[in-house]
């Protein structure tokens, strides 16, 4: 149970039990709400109680540092990244995935790192030779070997790889900060992963709070993190939820953007539900231009929920809120007048079109101490 409903009836709700059911045709989740408004314990609500649900999985990727506390506290694993030990392959992939799928995951994970830390969309030319580069790479491969590729392609006949090579090269400044020596880049993603994938988990944290440095390595870490439990999740088909707390940072940049849309699209396949925790729908604004296909694929990645989880708002929030979920005037005079810890529930059903509930989030005394926190 979430929590009661004005009435005081309990409202329920498990993102695989209604879609199993029929009630909605996705199992993806949006949460938006200011600060203060209850998100953190709201998200907890439908996180930590599906724990209680027979093999259900709960993974993580935390912008703050709130989710690592909970796994301690719940008997799960926490990863902090910014401790010295800690580093992630973007090329890892599952042992057994055929040659086309591993290359296709490795091209979109390198993508969205070159095009975060270079700012800007790659070329087709690019893209043609970080495909090629990406196609047969060993079971180890790291990011230096994609630049060894790129920068002296193999393989090929000699106008070939000069076609490549001359395709490539303005590939290689982006490619060599992520793999200076002893970068915190290089540092963080380009070495074996100390971070292991156990599908047997079934609480697992990934920590970004604690990781500093420029504002590019948060978010290649936050998109490299996210894509690396998707892929490795591809080869242990189990019930899970995927939280994304602060997930604004995987809309920031077009190939993120485009990348999440497309794994929300293949989610139900994997039996993966995905929650997405922002604060503003103000925020969704500042990505791409009205029109552009960075636009497009930000408010994809909303539509593709059922479920639009509504706290606290301001009057314009609550505007903006309604232009993009297509609230109605009630659902967005709503939103402007909750109290914290109340959210309206719009939901996409299956047979009914949408309907709307407004849910006082409730917690026990233990999940009040447990979940209590300034920022969310």
């Amino acid at each position: 149970m979430i929590g009661p409903l004005p009435d005081g009836s309990p409202f329920s709700f498990d993102a695989h039990s209604w879609y199993r059911s029929g009630i909605t045709n996705a199992m993806n989740i949006s949460m938006l709400g200011s600060t203060g408004s209850g998100k953190s314990t709201t998200a907890c609500a439908i996180a930590l109680r599906a724990l209680a649900h027979q093999g259900r999985k709960v993974m993580v990727v935390d912008g703050k540092s709130d989710w690592a506390r909970y796994a301690d506290a719940y008997g799960g694993v926490a990863v902090r990244f910014g401790e010295p030990d800690i580093a992630l392959n973007p090329l890892d992939v599952p042992a057994g995935l055929d040659a086309a799928s591993a290359g296709e995951q490795r091209m979109r994970a390198v993508r969205v790192l070159l095009e975060i830390v270079g700012e800007r969309r790659l070329t087709d030319v690019e893209l043609l030779a970080l495909s090629r580069a990406t196609a047969e790479l060993p079971a180890d491969a790291r990011l230096t070997d994609v630049r060894m590729h790129i920068a002296d392609p193999v393989g090929y006949s000699l106008k070939a790889a000069a076609d490549l090579r001359d395709a490539g090269r303005t590939l290689l400044p982006p490619l060599d900060r992520l793999t200076a020596p002893r970068s915190s880049f290089a540092n963080l993603l380009d070495r074996p992963s100390t971070v292991c994938f156990n599908p047997d988990t079934a609480f697992f944290v990934a920590s970004l709070g604690q990781l500093s440095g420029p504002t590019e390595l948060r978010e290649c870490a936050f998109a490299a993190v996210q894509g690396w439990m998707h892929t490795m999740a591809l080869g242990e088909p189990a019930d899970r939820l995927l939280v994304l707390d602060e997930a604004w940072q995987l809309l920031k940049h077009e190939s993120a953007a485009v990348a999440h849309a497309e794994r929300l699209r293949l989610a139900r396949a994997q039996n993966l539900a995905t929650m997405m925790i922002m604060h503003r729908p103000g925020d969704i604004a500042m990505f791409g231009q009205p029109g552009s296909t960075h636009r497009a694929s930000v408010e994809t990645v909303f539509h593709l929920s059922d479920v639009h989880i509504l706290g606290h708002l301001t009057a314009d929030d609550a505007a903006q809120a309604q232009q993009l979920l297509r609230l109605n005037i009630t659902e967005t005079q709503t939103i402007r007048d909750v109290c914290t810890g109340e959210f309206l529930w719009s939901v996409e059903t299956a047979v009914s079109g949408r309907r709307s509930w407004l849910v006082q989030t409730a917690r026990s005394e233990r999940e009040a101490r447990l979940w209590n926190t300034k920022a969310g």
